[in-house]
Parts: C-alpha cells; sequence; structure tokens
C-alpha cells in the first residue's frame, strides 16, 4: 500500500477537524429541534453535509475526485446561501476554507499521477486554476440569483452600470490569467476596489448580496497572481540555447 504523503496527512486532518465542527454547527441542530427534516431547506443542509462526507472518505482513494466534490458542496453551499435561503453570507464565507483543502485535495491528485515531481510554480498554476474555475461557477449563481431574484436595477444608469462592468472585468482576467498572470491580477484586484467602493458607497449595491465578503477570495486570487508572476520570473539574462 501507497504511503500517505505529509500534506494529504495535514489535509485530512484538517478537513476531520472542519467536518467535526461542521457537524457540531449544523447537524446536532437536528437532535435539538433547531433545524427539522420537515423544512426544505433544512434537508438541504442534512445533504449538503452527507456530499461532504461523501468527499472525505473518496478523498483516501480518489483525491482529485474528493477536491471535485468538495467544490460542488460549496456551489451547493451557495446556491441555498443565496437563492433558496438568503442568508448574511456567513455560510459562504464558512464554507470557503474547504474549497482551499478541495484545491489542495486536488494537486494532490495530480501529483499522484505524475512520474516527475512537480515545481513549486507548477503546483501554484494548478491551485490557482482550480480556484478560479471554482469562482468563476459561483459568480455565475450569483449573477443569477441577482437578475431572478432581487430587485429590478437599471444596469444602463450607475450604479447599476457597475455590474455589468464587474463581470467584463472578470472575463477579462479569467481569459488573461491562461497566459498573462500579472493582467489577470491586476484585473482582479481591480475587480474588487470598484466592488467595494460601491457598495460602500450604495446602499442599493450592499443590500443585493455579500459581494465584499466572497469578493476577498478575487483579491486575493489577484494578489497570487503577481506575486507567484515575480517569485517564479527567470532571474538574469536568458542564455540562448545552442544551435
Amino acid at each position: 500500500m501507497k504511503s500517505l504523503s505529509k500534506s494529504f496527512k495535514i489535509i485530512t486532518l484538517l478537513t476531520g477537524i472542519y467536518g467535526a465542527l461542521y457537524f457540531w454547527g449544523f447537524i446536532v441542530p437536528f437532535f435539538t429541534g433547531e433545524l427539522s427534516f420537515s423544512i426544505p431547506n433544512d434537508r438541504i443542509v442534512f445533504l449538503l453535509f452527507v456530499l461532504f462526507g461523501a468527499g472525505y472518505l473518496s478523498s483516501f482513494w480518489y483525491k482529485k475526485i474528493a477536491g471535485m466534490v468538495y467544490m460542488i458542496w460549496y456551489a451547493g453551499v451557495f446556491i441555498l446561501s443565496t437563492i433558496l435561503d438568503k442568508s448574511d453570507g456567513m455560510p459562504i464565507v464558512l464554507g470557503f476554507p474547504l474549497v482551499v483543502i478541495g484545491a489542495f485535495l486536488y494537486l494532490e491528485g495530480c501529483k499522484e499521477k505524475r512520474r516527475t515531481k512537480m515545481t513549486e510554480q507548477q503546483e501554484w498554476h494548478i491551485i490557482l486554476r482550480v480556484l478560479l474555475i471554482n469562482y468563476a461557477v459561483n459568480y455565475l449563481i450569483y449573477m443569477y440569483q441577482d437578475l431572478v431574484f432581487s430587485a429590478p436595477l437599471n444596469i444602463w444608469a450607475f450604479p447599476g452600470l457597475v455590474f455589468p462592468l464587474l463581470l467584463a472585468i472578470f472575463v477579462a482576467g479569467f481569459a488573461l490569467s491562461w497566459k498573462w498572470e500579472v493582467p489577470a491580477g491586476i484585473f482582479f484586484i481591480l475587480w474588487y476596489l470598484i466592488a467595494l467602493a460601491v457598495s460602500i458607497g450604495y446602499t442599493e449595491i450592499f443590500n443585493r448580496g455579500p459581494m465584499i465578503m466572497v469578493g476577498l477570495t478575487l483579491l486575493m486570487q489577484g494578489i497570487f497572481y503577481i506575486r507567484n508572476h515575480y517569485k517564479f520570473k527567470p532571474k538574469g539574462p536568458v542564455v540562448p540555447k545552442a544551435v
């Protein structure tokens, strides 16, 4: 049997601690009467915990699949918190650590399939890409709930005009991130600064959802893109290959 890597042991430990807190905060209430199987949204809470458990168990054999299960789980939390049972965004914030764990778990699965050791740059490349795809999915969920379930907002006048502007900035950053990390990072940081400024300045934007809290992940994404570009940038002159 293949020995477990040190990083996987750490991931498993952190996930176990997270799972214990998750059970205490969201499953124990079913026994105390705070949550009930007779309420549809509460049943979804329970099903999400089952999905989490499935991801945890599968992580011992299928790490990449387990990482993707955690991403799906988070999308479920996002849908529950923004569409089915609108909250203050705290479940989204509390659920994000599992997304990070899922990204590192996915990386562990990728490393197992390789015969050669990954460089630190390659590892960061996979992690940031997985996190960005996850953010893109949740961004689409957020936009859907805003268009369908929130009060109509004129997107052709300020401040409603900010929504298509932010979407355009995100799409540009997403496209650039595949090859040009620094411009992508700048776009993501710009996205957050605009979202923060408008949310603070206009209550009608602030009340439409936890954009500031959720957007922090995109801000960090942008910072890491720029940081990694300069960290792994070749130092010194490039020596041409001999012909």
